[in-house]
């Protein structure tokens, strides 16, 4: 689906634009679908004036404005379709935007052109599986907008020829859910785009056949012992220890005892008596920084007589 401008009559000191429906199949709507739906259009130009026009129907519309540099955004709102029940009735369909900034000069008409782009905006898991799983199969372009911070219980898995970008208009975090331990995204065959302003947990976006997991930590135990010189479980210290996955190094190390940062190298030694430790359960964390992202591992020590 384009966006296209058309001659507009002339109008004194000022310029118009006016806009139209064309099909392209950039969305996966027909044009008469398109033209019962909402349209917002945004224009921003000279001085930081920004204009919102909405209409809907299939136009053409036509908009007046001061000379000078304009860019034109457009937002498709419609029936939520095949997306069911976790979207709203009504939810964005289409983003729209210029190919390039265009000028207009007073007395004339600008023509301009708006790529339109098949889009919805998520807030939940479940909407984020449904919107990736809609997404075509073509290699044509789909934009996620994220509306706020999500927690994930799964690994989204991007297809063979679906080109997913992930954006949002405002911060936000990607996290999660207890238990949930592998990647947020595993292109299988498809490309994803992650927004600079979403914050994702490593490993949040793995490309290609790349994974890490928590078995690729060497030599750290699920969990361990520390008891008395009597006993003999195990001596009354231990040591800790961390390697990188093959083929990748650690960018920075933290070891945490009960929340506390207590070591930044490859290795941490715990005693009966190092920091007061008491009989019963504490919570060694280790974290790893790996391209950016930090990864995280917990790991309960039990103090015994």
């Amino acid at each position: 689906m384009v966006l296209s401008s058309c001659p507009a009559p002339w109008n004194g000191d000022e310029g118009t634009i006016t806009i139209a429906f064309g099909p392209s199949g950039r969305i996966p709507v027909t044009i008469e679908q398109m033209n019962v739906m909402a349209h917002e259009i945004i224009l921003s130009g000279p001085y930081d004036e920004t204009i919102v026009h909405e209409f809907a129907g299939p136009g053409p519309i036509a908009i007046t404005v001061a000379p000078g540099i304009w860019t034109i955004r457009t937002r498709t709102v419609g029936s939520r379709g095949g997306y069911g029940a976790p979207f709203p009735e009504q939810m964005l369909r289409a983003l729209g935007f210029g190919d390039e900034p265009i000028e207009v000069v007073a007395g004339e008409d600008t023509v301009a052109r708006i790529t339109v782009i098949s889009a919805a905006e998520v807030a939940t898991n479940e909407q984020l599986s449904v919107a990736i799983s809609l997404a075509r199969t073509d290699n044509r372009e789909k934009i996620i907008v994220i509306t706020g911070d999500i927690e994930i219980a799964n690994t989204h898995s991007i297809a063979a020829g679906r080109n997913i970008t992930l954006t949002s208009d405002i911060d936000v975090k990607i996290r999660r859910a207890v238990g949930f331990t592998g990647p947020v995204f595993h292109e299988d065959g498809g490309t994803i785009t992650i927004g600079d302003r979403i914050t994702m947990p490593y490993p949040g976006y793995v490309p290609g056949d790349f994974s890490i997991s928590f078995a690729d930590f060497q030599n750290m135990p699920q969990n361990a012992a520390i008891s008395g010189p009597n006993v003999g479980i195990l001596a009354a210290s231990t040591t800790f220890s961390v390697v990188a996955p093959p083929g990748y190094a650690f960018d920075g190390i933290r070891w945490l005892f009960d929340g506390q940062v207590r070591s930044t190298g490859a290795s941490f030694g715990f005693t009966r008596e190092m920091h007061g430790m008491r009989l019963g359960t504490h919570i060694v964390t280790l974290e790893v920084e790996i391209d950016g992202w930090w990864f995280s591992r917990i790991v309960n020590v039990t103090v015994v007589p």
